[in-house]
């Protein structure tokens, strides 16, 4: 088993090592010596296979030996293996799984399994009086995030504003972070190389009317090239809005937004110090969330799709445009125009859009 880097045409992960685990742990708890002895082998020659494993084992003996210093060079390369198998899983995402479920108990636990319910492994402490909520894997299958809340006396979590955010690695469910999160977060999304984790919330102390209010924060899970921009296990303030409409480039650590109150359509790229907010539109129209095309221009254009309103306001078009280029009518197409409130959706080959709306035209499917 080796890590695949997403050239070449093999892309490997660690399945069978999960298996391992709980045939030895089986083998052991029935007293079968010569069996655990055979699986021990087998499993000690799949970590030396999967970079991943391999640098855990070698971490935990570093730190169980106190060697501090070789324990942070390792976890350096630790956080270079996590993400360089992220970025290969997204390139290969059709083909390229961890197939295994991410379970979340009737009582709110965690643990990860084989499709037919065999090889499990617990994930976080389970004697924890907690809840977690929205587990979510990593691109690469080696991380799991989901925030706990303490359950209170009376038992009624919807009174809850506090949580913590958690990390842990999905192989053995040990955690890798832990940091306390202001809010509840609600919806997830990793950066592709793992390294960052983009999260949701919404401001539960706030007055009514601002119910709909939405906060976009950013986790620090890895610090890579730029690491003194924040630190690992930091959390770092994104924007906000009501509503805020979010969708992560297919390609990069971009983010397009939508932001109803602001009225704006932007471009925005998280932990870059050469990162710097593209407003594609000042006059958004009436719509939910933004669109990646996941294929490039003709020529190499980074194609978006959103709905804009005229000059006047009495009117609002479809439109396509380069995510590098701002609000530059060069770098734009008009689609068609619509009425009332419109969804956008991309078809996975980029070819095609659908829309849900009401059209000036008899058309359903743009090309």
């Amino acid at each position: 088993m080796s890590l695949g880097d997403g050239s070449s045409g093999q892309l490997k992960l660690p399945c069978d090592l999960y298996d391992l685990e709980s045939e030895l742990k089986l083998a052991v708890k029935l007293e079968d010596y010569g069996k655990a002895a055979k699986v021990r082998d087998e499993l000690k020659k799949a970590r030396e296979g999967d970079e991943v494993a391999k640098l855990l084992l070698e971490l935990g003996e570093s730190v169980n030996k106190q060697d501090f210093d070789k324990a942070s060079a390792i976890k350096q390369k630790l956080s270079d293996a996590v993400s360089s198998r992220s970025l290969g899983v997204m390139e290969k995402r059709r083909s390229a799984r961890v197939n295994r479920l991410l379970v979340m108990t009737r009582e709110g636990k965690l643990l990860t399994c084989r499709p037919d319910g065999g090889s499990i492994v617990p994930v976080g402490n389970s004697m924890d009086k907690a809840q977690f909520l929205q587990p979510t894997w990593s691109p690469g299958g080696d991380l799991i995030v989901a925030a706990k809340i303490e359950i209170p006396p009376d038992g009624k979590p919807l009174k809850i504003k506090e949580s913590v955010i958690e990390i842990f690695w999905a192989l053995d469910g040990t955690k890798l972070v832990e940091v306390s999160a202001p809010f509840i977060p609600f919806y997830y999304f990793w950066l592709p190389d793992s390294r960052g984790l983009v999260y949701l919330t919404t401001y539960a102390d706030g007055p009514a009317q601002a119910g709909w209010q939405v906060s976009m924060d950013i986790l620090r899970v890895f610090a890579g090239d730029e690491r003194g921009l924040l630190p690992s296990g930091s959390i770092m303030h994104l924007e906000e809005g009501a509503p805020l409409f979010v969708c992560p480039s297919p390609r990069d650590k971009r983010i397009l937004m939508h932001i109803g109150n602001k009225q704006k359509v932007a471009v925005i790229e998280p932990l870059s110090l050469d990162g710097q907010e593209v407003i594609l539109s000042s006059r958004p129209g009436a719509f939910r969330c933004p669109q990646w095309f996941p294929i490039k221009g003709e020529n190499g254009e980074e194609l978006v799709a959103f709905v804009e309103r005229s000059n006047t306001g009495d009117s609002q078009f479809v439109v396509v445009a380069d995510a590098n280029k701002g609000e530059s009518k060069k770098a734009r197409r008009v689609l068609t125009e619509i009425e009332g409130f419109a969804t956008i959706t991309v078809s996975p080959d980029g070819q095609r859009m659908a829309l849900l709306a009401r059209l000036k035209r008899n058309l359903a499917v743009r090309e």
